[in-house]
């Protein structure tokens, strides 16, 4: 079974679907829908990446015409269910694969680790979350955007900062590398910081924002340690994956759980 390797992936791709589910009381067997096409879908783009490098066999033939199957299979009952707006999110995904198939055929690499690729495979992930909405309101507007917009800033922060700390182990120069690797991350979190501080001193000030900076603290706390920790020497990246589950466990938990009563569309 030719199963993604990209672990953050797996985060960057549930949290936003499963918390909004959550969040906006999404139909049980809606929801099981919009988790199937999602899981469908990102398998199949797994299997024809093996394809385009000549990597895949028979068995990830069959794998990519089964998740494809299921794919078309889940679209029609949204479409007939009468969900056929949701369907919209798939043209940037789609926009976005035919890019990355392009690149995987042409360098027989199966992930392109530029940081554009990755912000953008991000913003794609985490369209699960106005799927959610749409689904649940039956229209799209810009209230279907507010969780997308929080998992999207989330996951910038977190892309930056794996990228500083596998950069930091891979540099065999002697410290320090706060500034040099850990620069962009340290800035990005910081102004994200100062963004939400900013907006909670203004006057008639939504519990939105406060709600949003607790839930973003370790995340910033997570980037700021690191970036000093750099200075001590090339990180341990042993337990990082761990560290960024559990970060984003807690965003997400947050989010969905304190979130329910204030997103545009929740009936909390």
């Amino acid at each position: 079974m030719p199963l993604p390797r990209e672990h953050g992936a797996w985060v960057m791709l549930y949290a936003p679907l499963l918390t909004a589910i959550i969040v906006y009381r999404v139909d049980a067997i809606l929801a099981a829908l919009l988790v199937g096409l999602a899981t469908a879908a990102f398998f199949a783009q797994n299997a024809l990446g093996l394809l385009l490098r000549e990597r895949g066999d028979a068995r990830t033939w069959r794998w990519l015409i089964v998740c494809c199957v299921l794919v078309l299979g889940a679209t029609m009952i949204l479409w007939v269910a009468g969900h056929g707006r949701v369907l919209l999110l798939g043209v940037p995904a789609i926009v976005l694969l035919s890019w990355q198939g392009l690149k995987r055929r042409w360098t027989r690499r199966q992930i392109d680790h530029s940081l554009l690729n990755e912000m953008l495979t991000v913003s794609v992930l985490g369209m699960g979350a106005p799927a959610a909405h749409i689904v649940a309101t039956r229209s799209i507007t810009l209230d279907s955007w507010v969780l997308w917009l929080a998992f999207s800033l989330y996951f910038f922060g977190s892309v930056l900062f794996v990228k500083m700390m596998v950069g930091a182990a891979r540099d065999a120069s002697p410290p320090p590398l706060r500034w040099r690797r850990g620069g962009i991350s340290l800035i990005y979190h910081l102004l994200i910081m100062l963004l939400l501080l900013f907006g909670l001193l203004m006057p008639d000030t939504d519990t939105m924002l406060l709600q949003g900076l607790i839930a973003f603290l370790p995340a910033m706390l997570r980037a700021g340690v690191g970036w000093w920790q750099l200075s001590m020497g090339q990180p341990a990246l042993r337990r990082l994956g761990f560290m960024e589950l559990a970060v984003a466990i807690w965003f997400s938990a947050w989010v969905g759980v304190g979130g329910s009563g204030w997103l545009p569309g929740s009936s909390g």
